[in-house]
């Protein structure tokens, strides 16, 4: 999936962030955490849950 294609899912006002998995430029694995205006590479599954958390905040939206 590309950067055009993850912007056109999360370009609704009411678009949750979201985890995903991605390459990254050496062909490995890396979760990919999407937001509205930015997506942010995590080579951790703890990173990414921590940015989500950080992102959700932001937003307004409530986290466990």
């Amino acid at each position: 999936m590309t950067a055009e294609q993850l912007s056109v899912q999360s370009d609704h006002d009411d678009s949750m962030p979201y985890i995903t998995v991605e390459r990254d430029d050496r062909g490995g694995a890396c979760w990919l955490v999407v937001g509205r205006d930015s997506s942010v590479r995590c080579y951790s599954g703890h990173h990414a849950i921590t940015v989500m958390e950080m992102l959700c905040r932001s937003k307004g939206i409530p986290t466990p």
